[in-house]
């Protein structure tokens, strides 16, 4: 069971499982969870449309894989505390959760081959390699050779999974998907400024920090991108070299993107020791000493 072998476990059909079960107290029985994911009659017609068996148990299994319900005591038990009540807000609570998996689980691949996208595209010089490789070079080679799979077996990530994994990190806000060639476009604006919405709450929006310290805290919620232990780790393991005070390109877009829609502002003052150069595209902006938010409480998910 994980999230990308229980294909028909979509966001979301977990998020609805998990809003059946909160709305029952946090437990049901297991034959009372399929009458209402799968209600044998529809309000506008008398006729059954046959309940779709596999697409519940995919289902479970994927909520079950990353932790979010229990199957025990013959029933299903709901283990996220809080269910959002807005789908958005459930993008945010799968991502946590993710960030929170141990290495070694089977769900925390989706989040490793994320990490590896933004280390090739580094490594690459941008994204054009992902165009030109079709969904088996892309998933098969790159990826599996990146996440360093050295049998079959072992190989967590293949062109079979590469299609729901876009949908989930998509989902989470790190990628747009791609119709031509090419499984996706990274970018993590999207989820950049729902991580930053957190942040106000604990760091003041009207004060300006230092931008080291916030890269810190940053990647302990963003560990696959600058400064998190997932990037770095990659990195090393890709033989990139070390970054130093340059950010990735994944990074440096989504921070000028959030800086051009004034959610935040990037500082740069002098030729300072603490200055972080932005790469990329033309852009006024750099480089990058400290960082102030300009977003509001009305960002809250």
């Amino acid at each position: 069971m994980s999230l990308l072998s229980d294909i028909q476990g979509s966001a979301e059909r977990i998020w609805s499982l998990l809003r059946l079960l909160d709305a029952n107290g946090g437990w049901m029985k297991r034959d009372e969870v399929p009458q209402w994911m799968n209600p044998q009659f529809t309000a506008e017609s008398s006729v059954a449309p046959g309940p779709d068996a596999t697409a519940l148990s995919q289902t479970v299994g994927a909520a079950v894989s990353v932790g979010l319900i229990a199957a025990t005591d013959g029933g299903y038990r709901l283990l996220l505390e809080n269910v959002p009540l807005r789908f958005d807000g459930f993008a945010d609570a799968v991502h946590q959760t993710l960030c929170q998996l141990p290495s070694g689980h089977a769900d925390y691949v989706v989040l490793e081959a994320y990490a590896a996208i933004v280390i090739l595209t580094e490594k690459y010089g941008g994204t054009h390699w992902i165009r030109e490789r079709n969904n088996t070079e892309l998933a098969d080679t790159v990826l599996a050779q990146a996440l360093r799979a050295d049998s079959e077996e072992e190989r967590r990530f293949n062109s079979t999974k590469l299609t729901p994994w876009v949908r989930w990190v998509t989902f989470m806000g790190l990628a747009m998907p791609q119709q031509a060639r090419g499984a996706l476009y990274p970018t993590i604006t999207e989820r950049l400024e729902r991580e930053l919405s957190v942040l106000v709450d604990t760091l003041s929006p009207v004060t300006e920090h230092v931008f080291a310290d916030f890269l810190v805290s940053l990647g302990q919620r963003m560990p696959y991108i600058d400064g998190g232990a997932l990037f770095i780790d990659l990195a090393q393991r890709e033989g990139l070299r070390p970054m130093g005070r340059r950010l990735s390109r994944v990074l440096s877009n989504a921070l000028r993107d959030l800086h051009d829609d004034g959610r935040i502002e990037l500082i740069a003052v002098g030729d300072t020791a603490g200055m972080y150069e932005l790469v990329g595209e033309a852009h006024p902006v750099r480089a990058v000493t400290s960082i102030r938010f300009t977003l509001g409480a009305d960002n809250h998910a």
